[in-house]
This record gives C-alpha cells, sequence and structure tokens, in this order.
C-alpha cells in the first residue's frame, strides 16, 4: 500500500524537486477551498498571547530544558504557519516537529530564510527512509527521525549522516515505531565504522556523524 508521504514524495519528484516558496499558489488554492467547503456556523478563534503565554508557562516548569512545539496537523487544527510565526522567536525553542514531509516543508517556509538553522524535526515521515527522502530533506533542511534498524542500516549505507542532521528513536515499550534497544551497539558500531571509512577523519569525525538527538515515546507517563 502506497502511504501519503510516498504520494507526496513522487509527486515533488515528478516536479524536478521544487525549492522553497514553489507551490504556494497551489497550497493558498487548497486551503481556500477547505475553508470555502467548512460549514459557516464553525468559528475558530485563535490567541498568540494565549500561545506565548502557554509556552512560558511550560518553559517556567522546566527552566533548563528547550521545548519542541509539535506543529503536526495544522498545530491540531489551530493553523501551523500560524503557531510557528508566533513561537519561533521565543526562547528555549528547540525546533518545531511534524509527522509528514509535506508539513515539515510547509514548517520550513514558515520559518523564512532567517529561519532556517530552526530545525524542522519529521517523526514518521522519513519511515521507511529512501535516497529520495533524503534528497528532499538535505534541499530544505529538514532532521528526519529513523525509527527502524533496517532504516539506520540504509541511512548509513546512503552516506545521509554526514549530509543531513538526524535523530534516532528507540522502542522502550510504546511498540509504535523505534529502533530496538538491543541494537544500540550496532548503531554506534555503524556510525564508527562509517567515520574510520572517511578520508582525515578521526574521534572530530566521528563527533560530525552522530545524531542531533535520541529519545523515545513513554510507555506511560509516570
Amino acid at each position: 500500500m502506497t502511504t501519503r508521504s510516498e504520494k507526496f514524495l513522487d509527486k515533488w519528484k515528478r516536479t524536478g524537486g521544487a525549492g522553497q516558496g514553489d507551490g504556494a499558489s497551489e497550497r493558498k488554492a487548497r486551503k481556500q477551498a477547505l475553508a470555502d467547503e467548512a460549514p459557516s456556523r464553525i468559528c475558530a478563534r485563535v490567541n498568540a498571547r494565549a500561545l506565548v503565554a502557554n509556552y512560558r508557562a511550560i518553559q517556567a516548569l522546566v527552566p533548563d530544558q528547550a521545548l519542541l512545539p509539535m506543529v503536526k496537523a495544522n498545530a491540531y487544527g489551530h493553523g501551523a504557519e500560524w503557531a510557528i510565526r508566533t513561537l519561533r522567536g521565543e526562547k528555549e525553542l528547540y525546533g518545531f516537529g511534524v509527522a509528514t514531509l509535506e508539513e515539515a516543508m510547509e514548517a520550513r517556509e514558515a520559518l523564512g530564510a532567517s529561519g532556517r538553522k530552526i530545525p524542522v524535526i519529521v517523526f514518521s515521515g522519513a519511515t521507511p527512509w529512501t535516497e529520495a527522502k533524503g534528497e528532499l530533506c538535505e534541499s530544505y533542511a529538514l532532521t528526519p527521525v529513523i525509527t527502524s534498524d533496517g532504516d539506520f542500516r540504509e541511512f548509513v549505507r546512503g552516506g545521509w549522516p554526514a549530509r543531513v542532521s538526524y535523530e534516532l528513536k528507540f522502542n522502550t515499550g510504546l511498540n509504535r515505531l523505534g529502533m530496538s534497544l538491543a541494537n544500540a551497539r550496532e548503531v554506534v558500531r555503524l556510525l564508527e565504522k562509517m567515520a574510520k571509512a572517511a578520508p582525515g577523519t578521526s574521534g572530530e569525525g566521528l563527533s560530525q556523524l552522530q545524531p542531533a538527538g535520541i529519545f523515545s515515546h513513554l510507555e506511560r507517563g509516570s
């Protein structure tokens, strides 16, 4: 079965891997069409000051931690572009999280050229890993999350740790997505092997190949 991400990726490739900004009119027309179909009795009001206040309230609870607002599914219906532009200047912002590659591209465009260094982390759209997904992530400065042992092997085989920022997710009991904890040593071995194979690298070369982050989706909250 072809996934939504694969269909989108195929369209992106067929249009020549368009750069940032391309397709804006098409997305605007799609959003307008959806707006035209919405029942007139429904009205959603969002407040930027309230969103910032919520962000800062959470930050106050964990003052030593960077925060990663999840803006997948159009920021859960609140408007991803609006949420990103509202929060992009806040302190201790780690980046923005999305589910799909299409959401990631829209987030990157919302951040603009001045926000190029703010990470956009793709939590599930990079699975299964392919060279085409790597090219898209590289083009848009996206951070894919690698969630399976097989994907990580393909990721390393293609030399992608040296080309894009990435994160690893391990399965610690939720059993949804995540690499096996039993293969953690294999991850280190593959990265060390890649570092040694790269000309002119040493311990510093290995650090450049390491993931930007390692995390898990906890089975329970306490």
